[in-house]
């Protein structure tokens, strides 16, 4: 069994640090592609990573999503992104989160 962290364990108070560092991260980077940044697009980002988040979110709702997400993510999150389009995936979110991206 591998341990999280190489079998550090840090505090409660550090992965919080970590996971708001994280976030913000995140947050910073969906800002400089012009994607708003709320609770959908944070979850999205944290979900499926900020270039593919941003990549999905800026475009065209008709857009098939699946295709804008990869193969990859696509196979990881079937019922999520595959068929999808861009306004299904958002829906999707808005569902999740009580917001619209």
């Amino acid at each position: 069994m591998n341990l999280a962290f190489g079998g550090l364990k840090p505090s409660v108070e550090e992965q919080t640090a970590r996971a708001r560092r994280f976030t913000l991260k995140n947050a910073k980077f969906l800002q400089s592609q012009g994607v708003p940044v709320n609770a959908a697009t944070l979850y999205a980002a944290h979900f499926f990573g900020t270039g593919t988040v941003a990549k999905i979110l800026k475009a065209e709702n008709g857009h098939p999503a699946d295709v804008l997400a990869g193969k990859a993510a696509t196979n990881a999150n079937p019922s999520i992104l595959r068929g999808k389009s861009v306004g299904e995936f958002k829906a999707w979110l808005a569902s999740k989160t009580g917001v619209r991206p």
